[in-house]
């Protein structure tokens, strides 16, 4: 993916709490993000919000632990707009297991938006290696 790739302390915060009882999502994040263009991550199907240069989009990743595809695997939201070629990371869950759920509510996603807002104001965004998902 070409482009500026950053994440919000939700994500890092959900990342940090998901890796204690999935050990692999990080290698598991690296491979859905393998190969995949700016284009094809801002064409994803599941979009959350659309704006036409701007979406926040709900991305299915497979849990390599539970072996049961995406349908039980992480679930992603990103917003990603095409103005400056910027993808965000606002968070991160697992649809099953502890922490686990189905959907987000869109109050929750406006929160994720304010603090994305508030980080980029502050300069305390996190700066993401795709090939690691490090920070």
């Amino acid at each position: 993916m070409e482009c500026s790739t950053h994440a919000i302390s939700t994500f890092a915060g959900s990342l940090s709490f998901i890796k204690k009882v999935y050990p692999n999502v990080e290698t598991d994040l690296v491979e859905s993000a393998k190969g995949v263009t700016f284009d094809e991550a801002f064409e994803k199907n599941y979009t959350l919000s659309d704006s036409g240069i701007a979406k926040i989009i709900k991305l299915r990743v497979p849990n390599s632990s539970q072996n049961k595809g995406k349908s039980a695997g992480f679930r992603v939201i990103y917003f990603i707009t095409k103005r400056t070629n910027l993808v965000v990371f606002l968070n991160i869950f697992s649809k099953v297991g502890k922490g686990g759920k189905d959907n987000v509510p869109k109050s929750e996603i406006k929160e994720y938006l304010e603090t994305y807002k508030s980080e980029q104001r502050s300069a305390s965004l996190l700066k993401i290696d795709l090939t690691t998902f490090q920070f």
